[in-house]
């Protein structure tokens, strides 16, 4: 994921047979299935948007994955600053192609006319609690949409269906925030 403007525009995407080698894990072990590719708009930019799962770190790749080699459409995803803070996990994102999801970058994106792919509800639908099971918790960021509304976008609804399944939480965000030590641990690192 990057920061710089010039260098998120110029990212090359890896051709699709890279992208399926660097994910034959992820897709043997999890094997996603796809569905609704007829409804995408292939002749014009598209702001991607969708809920996220819970543990959402597989996600945005899964799903950039299945646009891409469904469509031809590399959509770059719009990632929160906190992914800056961890060593490895920003080299990887950059690898796909993620860029901070700041106004500045996303207008540059799509003045470009570059796809993009966004979870309005970030960092709080990765930690949800189960009542929150494919719930988007978008509240009320409704920047990018306006942004893609005023630059002509498509806008496509998406849903990863399954992950909120997989785990059952014993603890959810919240709870862990609350815990005096921990939730102040995590608010000085900025989590």
């Amino acid at each position: 994921m990057t920061t710089r403007i010039e260098e998120a525009l110029a990212f090359t995407p890896p051709d699709k047979a890279q992208l399926a080698r660097y994910f034959s894990l992820i897709n043997r072990y999890f094997d996603p299935q796809y569905g609704g590719f007829e409804n995408i708009a292939r002749d014009e930019p598209t702001l991607f948007v969708g809920n996220h799962s819970r543990f959402g770190f597989l996600d945005m790749p899964v799903m950039v994955q299945g646009i891409y080699e469904e469509t031809g459409i590399y959509p770059r995803g719009l990632s929160d600053r906190f992914h800056y803070t961890v060593p490895v996990w920003r080299d990887y994102i950059t690898r796909l192609g993620g860029v901070v999801g700041t106004r500045d970058m996303c207008r540059a994106m799509m003045e470009a006319g570059k796809s993009l792919l966004v979870f309005p509800g970030g960092g709080g639908e990765v930690v949800k609690g189960k009542e929150h099971n494919y719930t988007l918790l978008w509240k009320q960021r409704l920047g990018f949409v306006r942004m893609a509304i005023q630059n002509g976008y498509t806008i496509t609804p998406f849903s990863a269906v399954g992950a909120d399944n997989a785990y059952d939480p014993i603890i959810d965000g919240h709870q862990i925030l609350s815990a005096p030590l921990i939730g102040r641990a995590l608010e000085k690192i900025g989590l």
